[in-house]
């Protein structure tokens, strides 16, 4: 098949030399307002000049966009092949020596980056029917480009922003996207920074939202801290003046409730230290008294015994000194002298006793 259309190509080339001549047309293009606008219609008038010895019969004609070879405007002959039917009227035939003018409409093409629009023409002439080097390969139209020697023709985008997308501005006739950063927005087809997008960007004493600086609205108990407010959290010994903590003044007999100066109230047998309440350590011959340890006022004939004044109870060889008792040694001697002399009293009546008895046995 690739070897078909080659031969087919050069018998092209060696029987309609006219096609191929760069005298078979030129192209003058027309837009509305002399302002080519990509996207918007245009038409191209294709003068087209026989300088051969044959009358050439034209069948198609299109316009192609050379980067993407994409056709934009084209016409097409869509009747009886000319070639088979000789007397059939359809396509554009030029005698000898004589001109044609075609007119094509269509879009420039939107897809452009640059402001030139270069293409070329194609154009598909019919074969004679007779000639025996078309019949052997049932051929009955040629078509050639003219992409070797494109034309070009401007195409622009815009004349000023206005023609461009709002996220577009024009340079050079042409529009570009805007290159905005994630802190910008699009107004007017230019690039305007926020005030702001992050916290850090605003005052001290402000904090972003929606992109606008907004002022902290605090309360009495809070400070601003990395543009927030953030409660200000004072020790128990603590008040907030002014926004800070500033130590409380109490009495020795007050503690500290809620950051203020409240009076303790203790019980009889707790005394105050450090702003609270402890338990009392008092000595044995102590009492707790309106939160001090008081010395036991006893009687004589008392002690005082686990913070209480107990009745002493002496034997009868004791005094009673100093709230104890302690032992009279003289009445001990004493006591010891006289039990003495009753047990050797004693002894000397069971050793009588004992004799007397056993006399009686005898007898």
């Amino acid at each position: 098949m690739e070897k078909k259309r080659g031969l087919l190509f050069l018998l092209a080339i060696l029987i309609l030399p006219v096609v191929y001549s760069s005298n078979l047309y030129d192209i003058e293009y027309k837009c509305p307002n002399n302002n080519c606008w990509k996207g918007s219609d245009a038409s191209w008038v294709i003068n087209i000049t026989n300088s051969g010895s044959d009358v050439i019969t034209i069948t198609r004609i299109k316009l192609v966009e050379k980067k993407q070879e994409r056709t934009f405007a084209e016409y097409l002959y869509e009747g009886p092949d000319p070639a088979i039917y000789i007397s059939s009227g359809g396509g554009i035939k030029i005698t000898p020596l004589k001109k044609a003018i075609v007119e094509l409409n269509g879009t420039i093409p939107s897809y452009l980056t640059e402001n030139n629009l270069v293409y070329y023409p194609c154009f598909t002439f019919s074969v004679k029917t007779d000639d025996w080097q078309y019949k052997l390969y049932d051929i009955t139209s040629v078509e050639h480009c003219y992409n070797s020697t494109p034309e070009v023709m401007p195409a622009i985008s815009c004349l000023d922003n206005d023609d461009c997308a709002k996220d577009e501005y024009c340079v050079d006739r042409l529009c570009k996207k805007l290159n905005c950063t994630e802190c910008q927005y699009i107004k007017d087809h230019k690039c305007f920074t926020y005030r702001c997008c992050l916290s850090f960007q605003c005052s001290s004493n402000q904090y972003c939202f929606d992109h606008e600086c907004i002022n902290l609205d605090c309360s009495p108990t809070q400070t601003i801290y990395n543009h927030s407010c953030v409660d200000i959290n004072c020790s128990r010994d603590e008040r907030i003046i002014n926004k800070k903590c500033v130590k409380l003044d109490c009495g020795p007999d007050e503690g500290f409730v809620n950051h203020e100066c409240v009076p303790l109230n203790c019980s009889y047998d707790e005394y105050f230290f450090n702003h609270s309440c402890a338990k009392l350590e008092c000595l044995p011959d102590e009492t707790p008294v309106m939160h001090s340890c008081v010395k036991l006022d006893c009687l004589d004939n008392e002690t005082a015994i686990n913070h209480s004044c107990i009745s002493l109870e002496c034997y009868f060889f004791q005094d009673i000194k100093e709230h104890s008792c302690i032992n009279n040694a003289n009445r001990i001697i004493t006591l010891s002298i006289e039990l003495l002399a009753i047990i050797t009293i004693v002894t000397f009546l069971i050793l009588d006793f004992l004799k007397i008895e056993h006399s009686r046995g005898k007898q």
